[in-house]
């Protein structure tokens, strides 16, 4: 099975982005797939794995509301990176299919 790594530090970003004073936050997730798999499987286990590692509470997000738009822009920024490392056409296809083609997005530092 090939494993993909995938450590992102756009978590930070999010919740700046969203409002929140909160500049340590980072979400990491560890995507494990099968390129033989089918499609749709490998997928939804992306789509799962970026749900975990996007939970962050409602305390630090700073309300139910921020809670809910962060882990909404965490859960589609992984599975977008996550999707496009592996390289697989018809994988990238299949995420297009479902979220659009993907934008560019280009998040600041913080420093």
């Amino acid at each position: 099975m090939t494993k993909l790594l995938k450590t992102l530090l756009t978590g930070a970003v999010l919740i700046a982005g969203a409002g929140v004073a909160s500049a340590d936050d980072s979400f990491t997730a560890k995507f494990d797939y099968a390129p033989s798999a089918p499609v749709h499987v490998t997928y939804s286990k992306f789509k799962k794995t970026a749900r975990k590692a996007c939970k962050i509470s409602r305390r630090k997000a700073g309300g139910i509301a921020m809670k809910m738009k962060i882990e909404a822009r965490c859960k589609t920024q992984l599975v977008d990176n996550a999707v496009r490392a592996t390289g697989m056409v018809t994988l990238i296809a299949y995420h297009e299919q479902r979220t659009g083609p993907a934008k560019t997005r280009q998040f600041a530092s913080l420093k």
